[in-house]
This record gives C-alpha cells, sequence and structure tokens, in this order.
C-alpha cells in the first residue's frame, strides 16, 4: 500500500533569556510492507519546511520573526502490529 503523510509540528523551547516557538510543515511518500497479516513496516521519505520562528525575549519582551524557509530531508521507518 502506497500512501502519503502530511502534518503540521508546533514547538516552543524555552532558554534563561528567550522563547522560541517554531512551526514546520511535514510532507512525505511512503509505502508499507506487510509480513504477515497482522506483523508488517512502513517507510516514508519526504521533506519538512520550518515555516515560522518566533523570539521573545524575556528581559525586554521584544519579538521578532525569523521568515527564512529552511528545509530539511526527512525519512521515517516504522515497525507495525495490527490486531
Amino acid at each position: 500500500v502506497w500512501y502519503t503523510r502530511q502534518g503540521l509540528t508546533l514547538t516552543k523551547t524555552i532558554t534563561a533569556d528567550q522563547t522560541i516557538h517554531t512551526s514546520k510543515i511535514n510532507l512525505s511518500l511512503g509505502r508499507e510492507f506487510p509480513v504477515n497479516d497482522w506483523l508488517g513496516f512502513n517507510a516514508d521519505l519526504g521533506a519538512t519546511w520550518q515555516v515560522r520562528e518566533k523570539y521573545r525575549l524575556k528581559s525586554g519582551g521584544d519579538t521578532f520573526y525569523d521568515s527564512s524557509w529552511i528545509w530539511l530531508a526527512l525519512f521515517r521507518a516504522q515497525i507495525f502490529i495490527s490486531l
């Protein structure tokens, strides 16, 4: 079985002097490989694009955005049990 997977990842990182919020879009194409009726594995390839990064400084409360789009390759492999 071939499939597509899409997602949105939101992260929040808190450090001593700032808080960073990031938003990423994940798109991938994959395939399932069944071993038998209840066991198998799947693998997919795609890309992750960072579409937003927001910094909030704790000292002055200043907020600024990084608008550059950063992308990374995505690979995922999973084993699954279907009961």
